[in-house]
C-alpha cells in the first residue's frame, strides 16, 4: 500500500498492535453491546512495524468491525532503518524477535508530515 491510500482515511496515530490482542469472552448482552462499540470505534487504519526472518518494515494495519487487513508500507523511505528499529527496542523487542511493534514518536511525526505533505501537492 502507498502512503497517498491513506488520504482522507481515520488513522488512530496511537493505537498499537497490542490494542488489538487477546480473546474475549462474553457472557451477557450488555458485554456484547460494549464489545461492539469498541469495535466500531476501532475502525480505521494505524501504523506498525513489523518484524519477520530479522527484517523491519512499516505496515499499516486497517480495522474494520470484526476483521482486519495488513498491508506493508511501498513508499516509506522517508523512515529509516536505524528509526525501525529503535521503534523495536523502544517497544522491549529486538530484530531478532519477529513480532508487532508500535511505532515511536519520531516515525509518528514523519509519517504525519508525508501524508500532509500529499495533501499539500494533491491539494
Amino acid at each position: 500500500m502507498k502512503l497517498a491510500e491513506l488520504k482522507g482515511k481515520k488513522i488512530h496515530w496511537d493505537m498499537t498492535p497490542q490494542d488489538g490482542a487477546g480473546e474475549v469472552f462474553l457472557t451477557t448482552k450488555a458485554e456484547m453491546e460494549a464489545y461492539e462499540a469498541r469495535e466500531r470505534a476501532r475502525v480505521g487504519f494505524y501504523f506498525y512495524v513489523d518484524v519477520w526472518d530479522m527484517t523491519a518494515n512499516l505496515w499499516v494495519m486497517e480495522n474494520k468491525v470484526y476483521s482486519g487487513r495488513a498491508d506493508r508500507i511501498e513508499d516509506a523511505e522517508m523512515i529509516t532503518e536505524d528509526e525501525l528499529y529503535d521503534a523495536i527496542e523502544g517497544a522491549g523487542g529486538a530484530i531478532n524477535r519477529s513480532g508487532h511493534y508500535p511505532i515511536s514518536h519520531a516515525i509518528k511525526r514523519k509519517l504525519k508530515k508525508a501524508l500532509d505533505d500529499i495533501d499539500e501537492v494533491s491539494g
